[in-house]
């Protein structure tokens, strides 16, 4: 069993057939399993929604705030690879955009376990970046 993550701009069956193609042997059967668990030989044809190019005044915000957050820190953006919400809104055609104002330790990784969480501290950062964040972006003078 794979389990594929899609790229976004890109079709379950365009990864189906990939497989197909690198895999080259009759004998390895490739199925699609839906999230009810049904298994399919074809897949939809629809497209992952591709990613919103950046948006100046989100990433001004984000430059703002991280630089007096955490000064000298390099900023780059990244695809999360979790789901979300995004795609409602992208589906409608609003761009959207993940910010994450949370400070996490290097190597601690704990996402969905039993014991998931951050430091209180970065907690608190967490919620003043982002109030901060929203006072910059839904300014006027920025």
């Amino acid at each position: 069993m794979v389990n594929c993550r899609i790229l976004p701009g890109h079709s379950k069956q365009e990864v189906r057939d990939e497989l197909a193609r690198v895999f080259d042997d009759a004998q390895v059967q490739i199925r699609y399993i839906a999230s009810n668990g049904d298994l399919s030989d074809t897949v939809t044809v629809q497209r992952a929604f591709a990613p919103p190019p950046p948006n100046p005044e989100v990433f001004h915000a984000v430059k703002t705030i991280a630089a007096k957050t955490w000064p000298g820190t390099p900023l780059f953006p990244t695809m999360a690879t979790g789901a979300s919400d995004a795609v409602y809104t992208m589906a409608v055609g609003l761009p959207t955009y993940g910010v994450s104002g949370i400070e996490t330790e290097r190597n601690d990784h704990r996402e969905h376990g039993r014991d998931e969480r951050v430091p209180a501290a970065s907690f608190f950062r967490g919620v003043q970046f982002y109030y901060d964040f929203l006072k910059v972006l839904t300014s006027a003078a920025h």
